[in-house]
């Protein structure tokens, strides 16, 4: 009896706490990438709290005319979606709402979404610090996220002495773009200096670089190297493509909207401010596996520090490997990459230091010990002089609970 009693509390408890919750309905087109990783996201941090579940509309879903309080929707995360398209959803009263989508429209609504300068100026960096001097962006028309981008990967580039070339996509995408790509950014892409880089300001975008390059008779990586943004599960190895990418910090965006919009659930009229999240880091995968240095002995070291790089790799090892002295090696780094093989090494080993800091939990001793610093003191110094900020500092920034 005793048993039964309780199995009918705890049957009775699960019931009052699923009455307790508040439902949240993500409003976004799933069809954008950028979309799926956010709904995971939620959902994910949605059964961490036990308080809030996320529901979502499917192209199955009747949504004309639909109000969202008469089927006792609490707040709603408004994604991203093709322009001009409003969902077709009506409410008495102004829900919570937090906007995560990738445009800046003017909603006067709190927003939660990617620090998109920081997007281009990750990208500039990255095709810099490869040796890359010949940069192009491929972009989107009237869109904030495109128009951002470009502004941090063109400003970032000029501050470095060059001016990357410029290429936008006026035509909208159609329903069918996923596998007819415009012909004229190939006209584009054949213009450009041997050994260029290429950022496509999302990975639909990179994709369309990349079946252009094919159309062209381009080799990519050989004759180009392309980046782009969102590491798609579908667009990053599409078609064969092995897209590198950067990926976006869609774990913050989603932890922060689900915190302010439960603000907003519970006090109303409290005033919420919007926050930009900066992304975490660039996915390397074929298409960008190339350094653009001329230099065939200072491109084939770079190549052996990347594979390298974890087991303690020297300047001397690398030396030696590649038969020329070490007054030799540094005399060529400084003529084709402009700094010394030692600056670069530590650069290689500090990006290998942070990508093991926001996918793993190890300490930071262990990580020191893992990667061929002497000591947690040097990786911490390392860090400091690369990327401006400690480990925990770093932590913060990209990890997130739940």
């Amino acid at each position: 009896m005793l048993h039964a009693e309780l199995v009918v509390r705890l049957i009775g408890g699960m019931f009052d706490r699923m009455k307790s919750m508040k439902q949240v309905l993500f409003l976004g087109s799933l069809a954008i990438g950028y979309n799926r990783q956010i709904v995971r996201a939620l959902g994910e941090h949605a059964e961490a709290r036990g308080d809030l579940r996320i529901l979502f509309p499917t192209e199955f879903d009747k949504l004309e005319g639909c109000d969202l309080q008469k089927i006792k929707i609490h707040g709603v995360i408004l994604g991203s979606n093709p322009p001009g398209y409003n969902w077709p959803v009506t409410s008495k009263r102004r829900l919570p709402t937090i906007d995560v989508s990738a445009e800046e429209a003017p909603r006067n609504l709190p927003r939660v979404a990617t620090d998109d300068f920081q997007v281009g100026r990750m990208a500039a960096e990255y095709f810099m610090l490869k040796g890359f001097r010949n940069l192009a962006y491929y972009g989107m028309a009237g869109r904030h996220w495109s128009e951002a981008r470009w502004r941090g990967f063109d400003e970032t580039a000029k501050k470095a002495g060059l001016k990357p070339h410029r290429f936008t996509r006026t035509t909208p995408r159609g329903p069918y773009s996923l596998a007819i790509f415009p012909l004229s950014v190939g006209d584009w892409v054949k213009s450009l200096p041997p050994a260029s880089a290429i950022f496509g300001g999302d990975d639909l975008l990179g994709a369309e670089i990349i079946a252009s390059c094919r159309a062209s008779g381009l080799q990519v990586p050989g004759d180009a190297a392309i980046l782009s943004v969102d590491n798609d599960d579908i667009f990053g190895l599409w078609n064969g493509a092995q897209l590198s990418t950067i990926r976006l910090n869609t774990k913050m965006i989603a932890q922060r909207a689900l915190e302010l919009l439960a603000e907003l659930m519970t006090h109303p009229r409290r005033a919420v401010g919007s926050e930009l999240i900066a992304p975490v880091e660039v996915v390397t995968r074929l298409s960008t596996n190339i350094f653009g240095v001329d230099d065939p002995v200072v491109r084939r070291a770079l190549e052996l520090a990347q594979q390298h790089i974890g087991d303690g790799v020297s300047v001397k090892w690398l030396a030696a490997k590649l038969g020329v002295s070490r007054a030799t090696l540094e005399r060529r780094f400084l003529s084709g990459l402009g700094r010394s093989p030692a600056r670069e090494l530590a650069r290689m080993q500090a990006h290998m230091a942070r990508r093991i800091l926001i996918n793993s939990r190890h300490s930071v001793e262990r990580i020191a010990e893992q990667i061929g610093y002497t000591s947690a003191k040097q990786l911490r110094a390392s860090l400091r002089e690369v990327f401006g900020q400690t480990p925990s500092e770093i932590r913060a920034a990209n990890l997130t609970t739940g």
